[in-house]
């Protein structure tokens, strides 16, 4: 701007908005932590917003809870929070160890008493949450 112009003093007004932006941009921001019948509400609205969002939404909004995932197979994984998720209280309203069981029934020949069901099985998922301590407020760490 002060070579297109040379004018000094708009120069000046300019540059100490831009340090008083600069200044704001630095202050820490206070946001309160969501409560919990707000952080109740946005995990019951996260099925439909996945349901009705495509592929590049889903990436957006898995990249906005996980700041890491480690799929070990069909049995387990290892995720770690983004320091939003943690803000927005997700911490605290997922369990450390998560897991999921089901009843699968594999079809085939078997005996003539049973012919479709040959074997019934319980597999286990197990969802681990690995979000280092140091990341968590102070109030999840003491627990």
């Amino acid at each position: 701007m002060l070579a297109k112009t040379r004018d000094v003093p708009a120069w000046q007004r300019e540059m100490a908005q831009l340090g008083a932006e600069e200044q704001a941009a630095r202050e820490p921001v206070e946001a309160g932590r969501l409560s919990s019948a707000e952080v109740v509400d946005y995990l019951r609205s996260l099925p439909a917003l996945w349901a009705e969002t495509g592929p590049d939404g889903r990436q957006a909004l898995a990249s906005a809870i996980f700041a890491r995932t480690d799929v070990m197979g069909f049995e387990r994984l290892e995720y770690e929070l983004t320091s939003g998720a943690i803000e927005l209280g997700l911490d605290a309203a997922l369990p450390a160890v998560f897991e999921l069981s089901c009843t699968i029934a594999e079809f085939g020949r078997g005996e003539r008493a049973s012919p479709f069901v040959t074997h019934l099985s319980r597999p286990r998922f197990l969802m681990i949450n690995r979000t280092p301590r140091e990341s968590l407020p102070a109030t999840a760490r003491s627990a």
